[in-house]
């Protein structure tokens, strides 16, 4: 506050979509609570690959343990922003990194993020259950993509589950 009072302003521009009662929003708690229950479910429930070789998909950071889960989580996000769906207490919580590109890695160490719970593919080349990845590689056309994908370099299906954690995929009241 002090820093605004003591500065004069030419022009102040206010953004008042929001304002707008036709754009009422879920909470971002409501928001990251649902993600979490879809995750914990898509976790319980894929089941486990019986082949080794599969099961390296999913390592476990710093061990030999290897996942079985043939599941992969994509988190879209714009340039920063929209990581408290994901950030910290995912990789926590599943003790599984979270993969994001070279440059998404360098913007998270900038602005001080815990660098402990990020892997890049380029960084040991190990992969994760959990993607960080730009907000239109969540469309249905590229989740199909990565599906195929993954599924071929694995031989065998592997669920991909998207989240486009942006407002205007929300309905809103009807």
């Amino acid at each position: 506050q002090k820093a605004v009072k003591e500065r004069r302003l030419k022009s102040l521009f206010l953004d008042t979509t929001y304002a707008n009662p036709r754009y009422c929003f879920p909470s971002q708690r409501r928001t990251i609570d649902c993600v979490r229950t879809i995750i914990k479910y898509w976790m319980e429930r894929v089941p486990d690959s019986p082949q080794q070789e599969i099961s390296s998909f999913f390592q476990v950071p710093g061990t030999k343990k290897k996942r079985k889960k043939l599941v992969a989580f994509l988190f879209g996000t714009y340039s920063i922003g929209k990581e408290r769906l994901f950030y910290p207490h995912l990789a926590r919580e599943y003790d599984e990194p979270l993969c994001v590109s070279e440059a998404k890695r360098k913007m998270f160490e900038a602005v001080g993020f815990d660098m402990e719970l990020f892997t890049t593919t380029r960084r040991g080349g190990r992969s994760t259950v959990f993607r960080v990845v730009k907000m239109g590689d969540t469309s249905l056309n590229e989740l199909s993509r990565t599906h195929d994908l993954l599924s071929k370099q694995y031989g065998r299906p592997v669920h991909v589950v998207g989240f486009s954690p942006t407002g205007w995929n929300f309905p809103g009241p009807k």
